[in-house]
């Protein structure tokens, strides 16, 4: 086996549950994981419908965005594709679900 003699990629994140509340709908709880942009690459996978997050959401003043787990779109969202781009309550937090 060789040694590991660099890392390209480095990502972040925790778990936590936040209150949901998809457009027209009521707030339930979600189990949520709060990551860095570098997640998805880390991860090796991209979002079925829009996209990951990017280096520019972690920017200072940027919109807070979202990106749905599959079974999280399919059952409080009806797997609706244009769920993209709307506007969602995190928390009490507007975000914008990019994915």
């Amino acid at each position: 086996h060789g040694q590991l003699t660099s890392v390209t990629v480095l990502g972040a994140g925790r778990t936590a549950t936040r209150n949901l509340t998809p457009p027209g709908g009521l707030a339930e709880p979600a189990a949520v994981a709060e990551v860095t942009a570098a997640a998805f690459e880390v991860a090796g996978v991209a979002p079925l419908f829009g996209r990951g997050i990017a280096l520019a959401d972690e920017a200072p003043g940027a919109p807070l965005v979202i990106v749905l787990g599959h079974e999280l779109w399919r059952e409080r969202f009806g797997a609706n594709p244009s769920v993209v781009g709307t506007e969602t309550l995190l928390g009490a937090s507007p975000a914008i679900v990019v994915g």
